[in-house]
């Protein structure tokens, strides 16, 4: 009986056939896209105190506007770094001016949005 075991990397997929044993007995490449679309990742560090990294995949060049609501939804600050290339891009986002808590990180392009949380601890 043969047991498949998958390794995802950036842009490669390996598949290993592994036998009983556990000892690979074959293994094959596969061309994987895995950024193909519009893509916001998570903040780094996160709890973060002061300033955090904020990283996002654009599948062609776009301008973006990054938005920081509080957890009532309240507008917070825009961030609007113009036209950014295609490709992961990252903004350094410094909330040294707010309190502690709960906030919301909104990316939009064109035709796209998306959210995440991320959480201020001083």
């Amino acid at each position: 009986m043969n047991y498949f075991h998958k390794i995802a990397k950036l842009g490669i997929a390996t598949t290993a056939e592994l036998a009983l044993n556990g000892l690979p007995t074959a293994i094959e490449n596969e061309s994987v896209t895995m950024f193909n679309q519009f893509q916001l990742f998570q903040n780094y560090p996160n709890p973060f105190n002061a300033s955090t990294n904020i990283s996002y995949f654009l599948p062609f060049n776009d301008s973006v506007i990054l938005r920081i609501y509080d957890l009532n939804g309240k507008l917070v600050q825009t961030i609007s770094p113009g036209h950014q290339t295609s490709g992961i891009n990252h903004l350094l986002f410094d909330g040294s001016h707010l309190s502690s808590g709960i906030y919301f990180y909104q990316i939009r392009g064109t035709g796209r949005s998306m959210v995440n949380k991320m959480i201020l601890l001083k």
